[in-house]
């Protein structure tokens, strides 16, 4: 990898620690203690691309397919997560994530951006906001673009 990118990645692995640790502690009291990696990373994944199933699911948190279809049936229990059954093939459950799960992810989006903010509040408002501008064009240019057949 190029050593510009391996440099940038170190920068943003400083910043992010510290409000990461802040995060993990969230996601661990999340749902009584009951909230893994893999749980908040299913329900990142549904709530960014949408329905999936359980097998395409199971390759974005990296578990087996049995283990995933267990997190998926703790989530419905939660009622994080919708499951049904598709209308081409009746074996296979379509999974997403419910208003309640939304909300979750909502909520654990606000404390990350908060914990962001706190963690900036002491550079010079110039900084910031030079900063800020930077990210909303990476944010811009990382966009995928439109889907034409949408």
């Amino acid at each position: 990898m190029e050593e510009d990118l391996l440099r940038l990645g170190w920068n943003l692995e400083q910043l992010h620690g510290p409000v990461a640790a802040q995060m993990f502690h969230h996601a661990a009291t999340m749902l009584g203690g009951e909230m893994s990696f893999s749980r908040v990373i299913a329900l990142f994944h549904l709530s960014y691309r949408g329905p999936q199933t359980i097998t395409s699911l199971a390759k974005e948190v990296m578990l087996s397919h049995a283990a995933t279809s267990r997190m998926v049936d703790s989530l419905f229990k939660a009622g994080l997560l919708d499951r049904q059954e598709r209308a081409q093939d009746r074996r296979q459950k379509l999974v997403a994530i419910t208003p309640a799960g939304r909300k979750c992810i909502d909520t654990f989006r606000s404390l990350t951006a908060d914990a962001y903010a706190r963690s900036m509040a002491e550079l010079p408002l110039e900084l910031r906001a030079g900063l800020s501008s930077l990210i909303e064009e990476v944010i811009q240019l990382r966009r995928p673009p439109p889907d034409p057949a949408a």
